[in-house]
């Protein structure tokens, strides 16, 4: 007979999962028998090579500084979110965000000051969002967070309201005091575009038109 290998979990006594390698070898028969003595199986424990695996992966789709997702996997999930919106006839809210005066902040007081202030925004835009809804850092100073919704809009503006609430406050970033604030402009699929491509830049356009009107406020894309 055939050698037989698959990968499973075990659940250990104390509630943790162990991911395990199955191996089983039948043991070949001797002289005229055709049929194997029994069957000879062994359990790997592969724990630390699928953990090694899923840092891996991770580490691909997560930002380094912030843990956000980063711009590739935002692309992807973005495309992934537009699909789920078609089979659920629900819409989605793309809202960009731009830190304002970031590059004061980075050439007065250094650029470690500057990481602090890009994880202490990436931090607050997750505690002004659900864990279902897709936030990310596409870059510098630059933020992402889609919403689904049947009512988007209205998502949109609530998210948007406690996010600027929370950066209202002041940030005490190693001794030194800072205000973060941040411009947010907001697009709406399938409204503004059904491409998501478009879509991102006329979310991009909307926040340029947010940081116009005097920063730290939304608007929404007005075509």
């Amino acid at each position: 007979g055939e050698s037989l290998q698959r990968d499973d979990l075990f659940l250990r006594r104390d509630g943790d999962e162990v991911a395990v390698e199955i191996t089983a070898n039948p043991l070949q028969p001797t002289g005229p028998a055709i049929t194997p003595h029994g069957v000879v199986v062994v359990f790997r424990d592969v724990s630390s090579r699928r953990y090694r695996e899923k840092a891996l992966v991770q580490k691909s789709q997560l930002d380094s500084l912030t843990g956000l997702y980063n711009r590739a996997e935002f692309e992807l999930l973005l495309r992934a979110r537009i699909a789920d919106a078609n089979r659920n006839q629900t819409s989605v809210a793309v809202l960009y965000l731009d830190l304002d005066r970031f590059k004061t902040i980075n050439d007065t007081c250094g650029h470690h000051i500057g990481d602090l202030v890009l994880k202490t925004a990436a931090t607050r835009l997750k505690e002004g969002t659900r864990d279902s809804d897709l936030v990310a850092r596409l870059g510098g100073d630059e933020f992402v967070i889609v919403l689904a919704s049947s009512e988007p809009r209205r998502a949109a503006s609530l998210v948007s309201g406690k996010i600027l609430q929370s950066f209202a406050r002041v940030s005490d970033i190693e001794g030194t005091k800072i205000q973060i604030s941040t411009s947010i402009g907001i697009s709406i699929y399938p409204d503004d575009s059904t491409n998501p491509d478009e879509l991102l830049k006329c979310a991009d356009m909307a926040m340029y038109q947010a940081k116009a009107s005097g920063r730290s406020n939304y608007r929404y894309y007005r075509g």
